[in-house]
């Protein structure tokens, strides 16, 4: 199995992991769930698909891990947009089949493969594993109506903080 690191022009920090043989493998694009980065639970899963006989790809979302762009900023458009960057780089890859690209996500990457997947036709399989169909729902879970009104009020709080320059809201960890 060859690994490779690269850095896609949109700030898109991606692991490549091709098996042996000088074939076109078939490509599955590995998305993580929410807030996570490529080089945590992903690379078992990757091993695992390449050494069947799978080209793989695992990245980080913009704003995550070692991908540019405003830390920790999670726009789920975004991260769409982001796979979909991903695909047109790995379709100029000469080892990849490109009639044969599948997606598979967990969690929030789990909901992101089935957007990826309606947008761009390139696509032929998804797996969609701990997915969830209403965020809001989860976000809330029980919450009545007056616990729901309160916690949106801090969130609006927090956005506003968040202008303020020199002031932070929220601290990520550092390199995430």
């Amino acid at each position: 199995m060859k690994i490779t690191d690269h850095k896609l022009p949109e700030g898109i920090a991606l692991t490549f992991r091709v098996p042996e043989g000088n074939i076109k493998h078939p490509l599955i694009l590995l998305c993580h769930g929410f807030c996570g980065i490529r080089n945590v639970l992903l690379p078992s899963f990757a091993n695992a698909f390449t050494e069947a006989g799978f080209a793989t790809i695992t990245f980080d979302y913009r704003g995550f891990g070692e991908s540019e762009g405003e830390r920790g900023r999670l726009v789920p458009a975004m991260q769409t947009e982001d796979i979909i960057s991903v695909i047109n780089w790995a379709e100029k890859q000469v080892c990849i089949d490109n009639q044969r690209i599948g997606l598979w996500g967990t969690s929030l990457g789990g909901c992101h493969v089935f957007n990826a997947a309606a947008q761009d036709k390139r696509v032929k399989s998804i797996v969609s594993q701990l997915a969830f169909a209403d965020g809001e729902v989860l976000v809330t879970g029980e919450m009545n109506e007056l616990e729901k009104a309160s916690f949106l009020s801090t969130l609006n709080k927090m956005a506003e903080k968040k202008k303020i320059p020199g002031k932070r809201c929220l601290w990520g960890l550092p390199g995430y």
